[in-house]
């Protein structure tokens, strides 16, 4: 048997679950219709209403796929929906995300996935519970290049959301050690940026392979967050990593003192992060990746060999 699976969500999510299951020949992936373009909101409605006809199955990532999983409900056709980070933190700090979420959009739903230990907490609390599943795509195999002789911090900081992501505690960072240099990626050169000088702001387009071999620590104090890219890519290069959730071979820092405490502590260390890379190398392979998405799938649909 063939499943016909159909997948929504952001098209560099979408990409990395498409590059998971093309290599399982039991699965069928289905383009979606095209939903761009001027045309009225009705038009869309009867391409997603039509494609559901087309598949067995319809993966979305995030809550925000809700309309494709109501089509999918009333057409009777299986959903799961792979939770990454903002969708759940808008489910617990926004009131009408939440009230929409337990009032309609849990019971359109077979299975919920999530990408960290931390989210399936959350949403346990919303009486959601879900199986762990990383939203990943493979990390390229990278030889580890010794620590640089200065201390180098890297902290990722968008132009727009800058705050979430903890941006004044990395500027104030930089501006309490003159002798740590920071290197910022994802935003270009600020105001404050240029009177720091021990601060580059690289832009959003930086080569991060050129980066990670510069640093020391990545440093992530976002306010929320799921199973972020940059964390596995960092431990995968041997660096350090400063997080504001849990991660394991990861130091846990949310405030300042507690962020300036954790870099304190690794200021000494001479040598990379090895464990850090030797468990990403292992846990978060194109191969576990690929089991837990299958699993979740042929479970759904009710398939043999969900084992």
């Amino acid at each position: 048997m063939t499943a016909r699976i159909g997948i929504g969500g952001l098209a560099a999510n979408r990409r990395v679950v498409m590059q998971q299951l093309r290599s399982q020949a039991e699965f069928e992936l289905v383009d979606l219709p095209s939903l761009r373009g001027k045309v009225p909101p009705w038009v869309l409605l009867y391409r997603i209403w039509h494609y559901m006809d087309h598949i067995d199955l319809y993966y979305g990532i995030a809550y925000g796929q809700w309309p494709r999983y109501l089509f999918a409900h009333l057409r009777k056709r299986k959903t799961i929906c792979h939770w990454a980070g903002t969708d759940v933190w808008r489910v617990l700090h926004k009131p009408l995300h939440r009230w929409w979420l337990l009032l309609l959009i849990r019971h359109l739903i077979d299975k919920h996935l999530v990408v960290s230990e931390n989210l399936k907490a959350e949403l346990l609390t919303l009486g959601i519970d879900a199986e762990l599943a990383p939203l990943i795509s493979d990390l390229p195999q990278v030889d580890i290049p010794p620590l640089p002789p200065d201390f180098t911090i890297l902290a990722y900081l968008p132009a727009h959301r800058g705050e979430f992501y903890g941006a004044p505690l990395i500027y104030e960072l930089a501006r309490r050690h003159p002798e740590w240099h920071v290197l910022i990626v994802g935003r270009e050169q600020t105001p404050l940026g240029e009177t720091l000088p021990n601060v580059d702001e690289l832009g959003r387009n930086a080569g991060m392979s050129e980066v990670y071999p510069r640093i020391t620590v990545l440093v992530r104090p976002t306010k929320h967050d799921g199973l972020p890219r940059m964390i596995l890519e960092a431990l995968n290069w041997g660096r350090y990593v400063v997080f504001s959730g849990t991660f394991p071979h990861c130091l846990s820092g949310r405030s300042l003192p507690e962020i300036e405490a954790a870099l304190q502590t690794l200021h000494s260390h001479t040598r990379p992060n090895l464990a850090g890379s030797r468990y990403v190398r292992s846990a978060y392979t194109a191969e576990v990746v690929t089991a837990k998405l299958r699993h979740a799938i042929i479970t759904t649909l009710g398939m043999a060999n969900g084992a």
